[in-house]
Order: C-alpha cells, then structure tokens, then sequence
C-alpha cells in the first residue's frame, strides 16, 4: 500500500477500484469525507530515515565535494539526522 485516499461514496466503479488497488491505492468511500480520521504511523513502525533525509545528505555532500570526499560526508549527515531523530523519540517516550 503506497497510498489511502478517501471518496465520496458511489463516486467509484468497480473497475476503478480495481486499477486503484493494482497501483497499490487503498480507495475508501464515506458518506462524509471530511469527518474519516486518518491515523499517521508512529515509532517504531515509522522510518528510521525519510527519502528526504537520504537526498538532503546526498545533496549536502555533493555540494561541497571539492576532494571527492562527499560520500563520507554525505554518510556522516545522514547518521547526524538518525541520531537526531532516535534522541527524539527517546525523550518523547
């Protein structure tokens, strides 16, 4: 399941939740969609590291790479942003 997305019901067809659920969409119905409560993950069912955390790092490091060093940057600002982020949970917990 990549994604959930909420219709108003009777605004689907049969063949569109179909195509919806081979794209790896989980279509919901409600008579109200402004009223459906949706439930964002957290710990420890949420990433360690965010798609965005990798590209940052990446394009921090690379932006600075004047002796081919970047790699090892972009490997120590990753860790900095996990880091970061274990610190955080465990002082919420």
């Amino acid at each position: 399941m990549n994604q959930v997305i909420v219709f108003p019901r009777g605004q689907l067809s049969a063949e569109d939740k179909a195509s919806m659920r081979d794209a790896g969409i989980v279509a919901v119905e409600a008579d109200d969609p402004s009223k459906v409560v949706t439930v964002i993950p957290v710990a420890p069912s949420a990433p360690m590291a965010t798609p965005d955390d990798f590209t940052m790092s990446l394009l921090g490091a690379l932006d600075d790479d004047a002796f081919g060093y970047g790699q090892c940057r972009a490997i120590k600002e990753l860790h900095r942003r996990m880091l970061a982020r274990e610190k955080a949970k465990a002082v919420q917990s």
